[in-house]
């Protein structure tokens, strides 16, 4: 089972961390998050429509190899990262594999389950304008200077005022399922979008170690009473986190 630990960064201190992290935020000058809008909805209801309606955001999930570079501001566009040491190059997401493609689609729908709520869509196709995020799948955490048993890594800002920001997910170094790429790749979405880390076991924020999730078939859940971090870089000033009402709030009902 996956570790989720949420740990406070520094890029210098990167190269130094234990094998054993798997899962981790980098903190991005976290502050408290937005008031919610006032016509926003308790919770967005569940999707059922097939294909779904299509969404405002877009989650670009880059499982083809990309060069990042070294950037002050994230910018997936331009393929600009904050959390690098130095610009580097990220492989294509388990080259060589016959069943390569089979495990990205599960990928992709497990994740769109997830988010289908939301006016977000999950694609595998870079888009050709308007900004998105980016989850980059591939390559080892020695890309990001970090230990080899770290599985990925995201910004946390406690906001979604940059919608370009990028995640990574790694393909070696761990042997995982598809549902704990998808699951990490929530957790880094939720990040993203201003969620805050958590210590609910099974919540899709709890990304410390003991926070097991029953990843074979289950997902995690975003909660409406998760509890949050007390480490103040993650807790995004709250204690209690109502997950569907912010990522409502960040993103708009589909």
């Amino acid at each position: 089972m996956t570790k989720h630990l949420l740990l406070v960064l520094s890029l210098g201190s990167l190269g130094s961390l234990a094998g054993c992290e798997k899962n981790l935020l980098a903190n991005m000058d976290a502050g408290p998050d937005a008031a919610p809008t006032t016509d926003a909805p308790a919770a967005c209801p569940a999707v059922t429509t097939t294909p779904l309606p299509a969404g405002h955001f877009k989650l670009y999930v880059n499982t083809e190899g990309v060069d990042i570079m070294k950037c002050s501001v994230d910018d997936a566009r331009t393929n600009c990262s904050t959390l690098l040491p130095a610009s580097a190059t990220f492989p294509a997401f388990l080259p060589g594999d016959p069943n390569r493609q089979q495990l990205i689609d599960a990928i992709v729908v497990r994740v769109q389950d997830k988010l289908a709520p939301y006016s977000i869509d999950v694609v595998t196709t870079r888009p050709t304008s308007g900004e998105y995020t980016m989850a980059v799948l591939g390559g080892d955490s020695s890309l990001i200077g970090a230990g080899p048993g770290t599985f990925a890594i995201a910004p946390a800002a406690c906001d979604f005022a940059n919608h370009d920001r990028v995640s990574f997910e790694f393909d070696r170094g761990a042997a995982v399922s598809y549902n704990e790429y998808a699951l990490s790749i929530v957790s880094d979405f939720g990040a993203i979008v201003g969620l805050a880390g958590t210590t609910t076991p099974g919540d899709c924020l709890c990304r410390f170690d003991g926070c097991g999730t029953a990843l074979d078939p289950a997902i995690c859940n975003f909660g409406s009473d998760a509890t949050v971090t007390t480490m103040p870089q993650f807790s995004c000033g709250r204690t209690i986190q109502d997950e569907p009402l912010i990522l409502a709030n960040a993103l708009g009902c589909r």
